[in-house]
């Protein structure tokens, strides 16, 4: 079976298509990334911390955190990966605004 492939491509002048290398997903998202530098605040959606309250800075982050610890079960590479960089992000955000210490 492979000869009889191996003449029908012959006889055909079929050759394979030409295939550019692409790196690791993780490789291209995070170039993507480096290019645009946005503070934890702006990428959980908080437009003016300071004058939200503790408890609605909280709330908005534990249903951020619900929906992005869900994504990074994902089997899609770029959704898990957006989601660990979100989960970082809302750690972030809640250690500084939720969690302060001193306040």
């Amino acid at each position: 079976m492979i000869k009889k492939i191996g003449k029908i491509f012959r006889k055909k002048d079929i050759s394979a298509p030409a295939v550019r290398p692409v790196g690791p997903i993780e490789t291209r998202i995070q170039e993507k990334k480096a290019k645009i530098q946005i503070s934890p605040e702006q990428i959980c959606g908080l437009e003016n911390p300071e004058a939200m309250d503790k408890a609605e800075i909280k709330s908005h982050l534990a249903g951020l955190y619900r929906r992005y610890n869900q994504a990074v079960s994902s089997l899609n590479a770029e959704q898990r990966i957006e989601a660990e960089e979100m989960l970082e992000a809302i750690a972030e955000c809640r250690e500084k605004w939720v969690d302060a210490v001193g306040q």
